[in-house]
């Protein structure tokens, strides 16, 4: 996307690798340093980081929209990367920073989620805030989103208020919030689902998602201590043979997407999963990444009572 703003191809690896040292506008170093962050460790993004942005003169509405947009951009990333999906026009090497996938495969650095076992991130907001950024509850175009919210939820979740001065986010929102509701095929289980939400949400230092992920986890049979044994530091040992799979691909999937091989596929295949497991978990896992980075880098506060609708069947 870099080169359609920027033609000049070294202009847009400078930004990749630096923005503050790119010859481009304040107010574009500004954005590209907050994205870079929100993709790379939006657990330590802060009020302050808002702050910036609106020194450069954006506004909180234009904040909320970047945020969308970079949390959409990662779900495509991951599914692209997940998916081994090639290059658009038949390209075999990327325009912006000129590596092809083994390169990005073989690389040691760019870890886009923390280690397992890892603390929440603690987000402290203004006294009757929701967000860092102002919100508008009394939108006219938010109130359908409000009231499809309490009638599934029983109350309308902080991260949808949080960019309700948006019209067009709250729709995005309400699919997002669908979508991760359920596995999308019979082949992932509830329990795999919702293990894999609380360990990506816990990669993420997610303390927003934590309220939802726990009550999930604990309306399974083995419930009692399962959130901590998921979010504690891992250890194969402690999972079947499936689980394992399921786990150990969903922290690659999170930390390095790039380094998602054939093979990875070929293990669900393997153990009877298939490709429709192995494509639900990358999605569930590149759902939870764009969630939990939109409230980390909007500082929203946790909900008093998890978002979840009916009851799963305890298996």
């Amino acid at each position: 996307m870099l080169p359609v703003v920027y033609s000049d191809y070294k202009i847009a690896e400078q930004i990749v690798e630096d923005p503050s040292t790119a010859p481009i506008p304040n107010l574009h170093k500004a954005m590209f340093a907050w994205v870079k962050k929100f993709t790379r460790n939006s657990w330590d993004l802060t009020a302050s980081d808002i702050q910036t942005l609106r020194d450069v003169g954006i506004a909180d509405s234009e904040i909320g929209v970047w945020a969308q947009f970079a949390a959409a951009q990662s779900v495509f990333v991951m599914m692209g990367d997940g998916g081994g999906v090639t290059l658009d026009d038949g390209n075999e090497v990327g325009a912006v920073v000129g590596r092809d996938r083994p390169t990005y495969n073989q690389a040691e650095g760019g870890l886009l989620a923390s280690a397992p076992g890892s603390a929440g991130n603690t987000v402290n907001a203004a006294e009757n805030m929701v967000a860092w950024i102002v919100t508008d509850e009394a939108c006219a175009d938010f109130q359908p989103a409000a009231v499809w919210a309490k009638k599934r939820y029983g109350f309308v979740p902080n991260l949808l208020k949080s960019i309700s001065s948006d019209p067009i986010a709250s729709q995005n929102m309400m699919s997002a919030f669908e979508l991760l509701e359920a596995p999308q095929s019979e082949t992932l289980s509830p329990r795999q689902h919702a293990l894999v939400r609380a360990l990506v949400s816990d990669l993420n230092r997610c303390a927003y998602s934590a309220v939802t992920t726990r009550a999930l986890l604990q309306q399974f049979k083995d419930g009692d201590g399962l959130y901590e044994k998921v979010t504690g530091p891992w250890n194969p040992d402690d999972w079947n043979q499936n689980d394992r799979l399921v786990l150990s691909f969903a922290i690659k999937t999170a930390r390095n997407a790039y380094k998602i091989v054939e093979s990875d596929a070929q293990e669900f295949r393997d153990a009877g999963l298939g490709d429709e497991g192995y494509v639900d978990v990358l999605n569930t896992v590149a759902l939870q990444t764009a969630y939990d980075r939109m409230a980390n880098s909007l500082g929203v506060v946790a909900d008093d009572s998890p978002v979840l609708t009916v009851k799963l069947s305890a298996a």
